[in-house]
Order: structure tokens, then sequence, then C-alpha cells
């Protein structure tokens, strides 16, 4: 089967945007804004005037952006800024930045200041019986007073910040003792206190490092995405770098060397070789390994000690077939210059998979879909639905009773690949609604004339099945067609995005894109996602089920309506029906259940809680509480034990791959005590 339909419409999670955005001038500032603002209102599904409503949520969506906490600004700050909240929007118009430049100075200079509160913390005599409490730094944190008052909050704050590494070392070492590790090296207390000092230290440093290197063309992209994200909360702004990672990130490929890579102590670290990329194959980089400068072939190589981890990315990627040259430092402390030939790096982990679940009833298909891929770059590129497809037929070939797609943690993506993997399971028809900003909805319909897979079908959600899994699963609920099992309900998000090009506008595409909302989909039935998500057929319960996850808690969401039906009502069969109700009542008594319900509310108000106590023995009994909650919630997992599979296709292709095979099988197993799964299969088993 071939998809070729391509637009660059995208149904997705919100992107968190912190770019480094080419060439910010002083005297560019407001062409760049008045182009995103052109954009917005031109394009957006409802835009809004530059006025005070703008105005308010800029202000909190950039100081937010800088100091959600309230640890670097202090409460006279604050009242300083306050006096520009109504007044941005006439700064705008009038291409002025005052507000903006006079926080981000006040800012840099708030965080060195930090910077030294936090290195004097850590010069303290630290007591852990005093009978003291802190409030932990976040949102609902007020701001200290004054620079006294925020040096001594910043103590305290180091403090705790010792006392819970200090702490977690004594239990891991107390642990090991009762368990008879003999593998773990017992040590003096007083030694431990000062791993804990030293470890917190070195943290600390390092993200002071990474605030402190921030320029004004950094503050800068926040402020843009600010103004964009005013709009809605999946409307944002893209610099050239973000928006070239979050290509990459949707067609699951780029051209590199395939590394991973972190940044510690000022070095770029390998953290492992992707298997098959050009790293993989030439054979001598390796984790562990210290990358200390970068070359282009025959050019001079540039030192990358202390540079940021995105710049270094920037210099290690390149064209197909040519050479990058790697000065990398050893664990051995020797040194080494290893010469890689660029190449296509396919992120196998992104893609869609199967396997077979071995059940008494016979061959149950399984297929994890993480995202719903595109590549909108590459004429014959990945796509999801061509993907799901030939994982299908795969499993058709294996005979299998049933069928489970996994949706859960899967954010979203490209529209018309879900459009399309809904006929895959219902033949051409429609499968979503759109509207635009006219107001008129529309019908998007699958192209594939017969379903490839017509027997029983169940799709699995969580919270974070958000926008294209959205679509699918309500969809497949609308025709009757699939059971939906998952959390309460799913993420909430009934928007499609697009990209807008700066560079088209200001001609030397260097500005980056604006993400912008353009519609809103609705279910077939007529009824929408937005805030309320999908709700499922079957609801399994969760550890996050007292947590804010959606659409609902993020900042100025846009509102949800309905539209009329586009197919007449389906009614489920009696079969399906009983099975769902049996679920049901499976579910309510099962004691594994009830547990997990009980532990995650326990849990959710513990993730809560940020009032904490710097005596030692009491905080080592709230982790040691803790600790046995999180063991007895995830014990919901140990009553089931499935067999897995790979299909006969995949075994036959990776004979001669090995370590393939293996990822592949390893893959599998880790699913194997899946309780959603589990009461998948028990449901599967009554649709026959």
């Amino acid at each position: 089967m071939k998809i070729t339909f391509r637009h660059i419409l995208l149904v997705l999670l919100p992107t968190v945007v912190l770019g480094f955005c080419n060439s910010i001038k002083k005297d560019s500032r407001s062409i760049l804004v008045d182009d995103v603002l052109q954009i917005l209102k031109s394009n957006h599904y409802k835009p809004l005037e530059v006025d005070d409503t703008l105005s308010d949520r800029v202000y909190n969506l950039f100081l937010d952006q800088l100091d959600e906490r309230k640890i670097f600004f202090t409460e006279k700050d604050i009242e300083g800024f306050e006096k520009y909240r109504y007044q941005l929007d006439d700064e705008i118009k009038k291409k002025s930045f005052v507000w903006f430049d006079n926080v981000t100075e006040i800012y840099q200079k708030r965080v060195k200041e930090a910077a030294t509160y936090s290195n004097k913390g850590l010069e303290q005599k630290f007591a852990f019986d005093l009978e003291e409490t802190i409030d932990l730094p976040d949102e609902s944190r007020k701001a200290s007073e004054d620079g006294k008052k925020l040096c001594q909050y910043w103590g305290k704050y180091i403090h705790f910040l010792v006392l819970d590494n200090y702490a977690r070392k004594l239990i891991l070492q107390e642990d090991a003792s009762k368990n008879g590790d003999t593998a773990y090296k017992q040590q003096p207390v007083d030694t431990l206190l000062k791993k804990a000092i030293s470890e917190t230290d070195k943290n600390q440093k390092e993200w002071f490092k990474r605030l402190i290197r921030l320029e004004e063309k950094d503050y800068f992209n926040m402020y843009i995405n600010a103004i964009a994200s005013a709009f809605d909360p999946h409307t944002g702004y893209f610099p050239p770098r973000e928006k070239e990672d979050f290509d990459i990130k949707l067609s699951g490929q780029f051209e590199g060397i395939g590394a991973s890579l972190s940044e510690r102590d000022g070095y770029i670290k390998v953290e492992n070789i992707i298997p098959g990329s050009a790293s993989y194959r030439q054979g001598e980089l390796k984790a562990g390994d210290l990358i200390i400068a970068v070359g282009q072939d025959k050019e001079d190589p540039i030192n990358t000690i202390d540079m940021s981890i995105n710049d270094v990315v920037q210099l290690i990627r390149g064209k197909k077939g040519t050479v990058v040259a790697l000065t990398v430092k050893r664990p051995d402390a020797s040194t080494k210059i290893i010469h890689i030939i660029r190449d296509v790096v396919v992120l196998e982990e992104g893609y869609a998979k199967s396997a077979l679940i071995d059940d008494e009833i016979g061959k149950i298909g399984y297929i994890n879909l993480p995202s719903f891929y595109a590549d909108f770059n590459r004429n014959g590129g990945r796509s999801s639905a061509e993907d799901v497809a030939n994982e299908v037929l795969k499993l058709n070939k294996d005979s299998i009773k049933g069928l489970v797609i996994d949706l859960r943690y899967n954010g979203g993506g490209s529209l018309q690949d879900v459009v399309e993997m809904v006929g895959l399971f219902t033949g051409r028809g429609p499968a979503v609604q759109i509207k635009g900003r006219d107001g008129r909805a529309e019908v998007y319909s699958a192209h594939t004339p017969n379903a490839i897979y017509t027997g029983p079908l169940i799709v699995l959600v969580n919270y974070y099945s958000a926008s294209a899994s959205e679509i699918l699963a309500a969809a497949l609920q609308d025709y009757g067609r699939a059971v939906i099992i998952g959390t309460k309900h799913t993420f909430g998000k009934g928007t499609v995005q697009t990209f807008k090009d700066l560079g088209s506008i200001l001609s030397d595409g260097k500005d980056g894109a604006i993400k912008l909302t353009t519609q809103k989909f609705y279910r077939i039935n007529g009824g929408t996602t937005q805030f309320m998500g999908v709700l499922p057929d079957i609801v399994i319960p969760d550890r996050f089920d007292f947590s804010s996850l959606g659409e609902r808690d993020l900042d100025y969401p846009l509102m949800n309506d309905n539209v009329n039906s586009a197919i007449p009502p389906k009614q489920i069969d009696n079969k399906m029906q009983l099975a769902i109700e049996n679920s049901r009542k499976r579910v309510l008594v099962n004691p594994i259940f009830e547990n997990q319900t009980r532990i995650a509310n326990y849990l959710n108000s513990q993730n809560k809680a940020n009032h904490f106590s710097l005596n030692l023995n009491k905080y080592k009994a709230y982790l040691l509480e803790t600790k046995e909650k999180q063991n007895a919630l995830d014990t919901v997992k140990e009553h089931s034990n499935l067999r897995f599979t790979l299909p006969k296709v995949d075994k036959m292709e990776m004979q001669s791959d090995t370590l393939k095979l293996r990822i592949r099988r390893e893959w599998a197993e880790g699913f194997k005590k899946d309780g959603f799964l589990l009461e998948s299969v028990r449901v599967l088993k009554e649709l026959q």
C-alpha cells in the first residue's frame, strides 16, 4: 500500500521552545515581532488583537519562562515590572523594547547573584538535627522580599539539596547492608556527606553555567515565543535550530554520525552509539568518550570544551558522505582523532514496531506506535500510516486472533497519516472533521478502499495520548470498530498546527518559523476531544489518576465546541458491549487495581507537597514511606506474565543481524508485565 498525500499539518503535543535565533540585532527586533504578529493575525484559528489581553499574557508567559519557581527576582523587581503588565501592547506598536531590555538585564544580574548565594550556601556547616522546614521553590511560591531574604532562602534551599542527596545515599547504603549486597562498598557517613556536598556543588555550578551562558538572542527567542504562545499553548516560535530538531523528531531520521551526547563538566560526553549508524559501523567512537574538538574533513578542528551541546551538535551534523573529525578524550585520559563519514541516521525507536502475544486462543498481534511520524522533506520518506499497514500485513501472515494498537505516550504528528490509518481498519470513509477560522467543518476521509484488518481490535491510550492519537482512538470508537482501554481520559488536544516560515517574509530564510494553530478537529460523530479528550470504554487505574494532566491545565487554551455528525449513529454489537461490561467488573474488583488507586492518590498528595523538614531523621522517614508506596504501586505489573514472540517476517529479516534481533526481543519482553495489555488480552478472548 502506498500513501502519498502529504500536507504539513500537525496534530501533536506542545513543544517548549528555548532557541538560538540567528543575528537578532536591535534594529531588526521590531521587524521580527511585526512579522510574527502578521502571520498570527492572518493565519491563526482565533487571532488576538494587540491589546491589553495580549499584553497580560505575554507578561505572564515571559516571566514564567525566566523565573517560574521564584528563585531569582525579588518582590521589588516584580513591583518594577508590574507597571508594564498592560503596556506591552503599546511597546509593540511603538517598536519599543524597554520592558524586555530591563527584565533581561535584571535577570542576568540576579542569576549571577544567585550563583553567589548558592556557593555561599555550600560553604555553610551542615547540621541536620535542627527543627526547621522549607517550602521548595515552585510557581506558587511568593518572591523573596529583597536580596537579603533571597540569600537566606538560597542557604536553606542548598541545605535541602545536600540533605536530600545525603539521605538517599544513607538509605541506599542501609538497604545494601540489609540485603547482604557484597558488591556495595560500605563507607563512613562522613564520606557520604562529603560526596553529597560535592555532587550538589557540581550540579549547581553546571546549572548556573548554562544560565549565565545565555545571550540576548536567547532571551529574545523566549520573548517571541511568549508572544506566539499567548494565542494558544500549541502556537510557538521555532528558531532555525529548533525547527531542524523538530523535523528530525517528526521524520525519525537525520544526517550525521549516530551518537547520543550529553553535556558533563564542560565536556560533551558520548552516552551511546546508535546501532547501524555511521559511528557504529566505523567502530572507534565509544560510549564514555569526551569530545574535545570537532573538525570538518581537512579543516582545523574547533575546540569544544565549555561549548554548549547545541553548538557541538551543529558542528557534528552534516551532509551524508562528508567527513567529520572528532578529537576525543578516552576514560584512560588518552586522546584520539576519529574520522567518521556522515550518513543517514535512522532513529528506529521512534518507528512502529510489532510483536506477537502467545495465548491459549492463538496469537494476538501487538503494534506500538510512538508517534504519527512523516518525513515531509524527502520523497519516499517514512510514513507512520504505511509502516503500520506493513506491520498489520506482517501480523496477518501469523493468523492473529486479535490486535492491540498501543498509543500510550503518543503525542501526535501528521494529520494525513492518522486519517489514512483509520482506513486501515474501517475502509474508505470519514476519519475526522476539520474546521478553520471561517467556521466551516470539512470531513477528511481515508482513501483505503477496504480495511486490511477486520478482526477484534483494542486501542490502548493514556493521559499522554494526544491529537492524532485521539483522532484514531475517537474514530475507531465512533465506528464501533475498536474497544478503547486506558486512563480516565486522553490529553484533550483538538487543534491542528502548521508551520509558516519567517524566511519567506524576510527572504533570507534565517529567522526560523512559527508553528501556529490554524484549525480545530472534531470527531466524526460531531463531538470534540478538546479539554475532554477521548473517554475509554474501559478505564484502568493509573498512577497519574490524581495528577493535573492535559489541555485543561495549559495556559490560554482554546475552548471546546461541537459540529454536526459526519456519520449515522453507530451501535456497538452485543458481543463487544458484553466484553466491555465484563472487563469493567473485573477492573472494579481487582485487588491490585484497587491498591493502585489508593497508592496513586497518596503519591499525588506527596508530589503536590512542597513543605519539607530539614531534619535528617524526619526527611529519611518521609523518603522511606514514599519509596514503600512506590514499590507497592509497581506491583500492578506483577500479576501478568505475557509471552511475546516476533512475527515470522521480522525473525527472517533479522537472522543476519543478531544485535538488531536482540534489541527487538528485549523491547517486546518489556511489555510482559503490563497490566493494560493483560486486560486487553482478556477482552480479546471475549470478542472471539
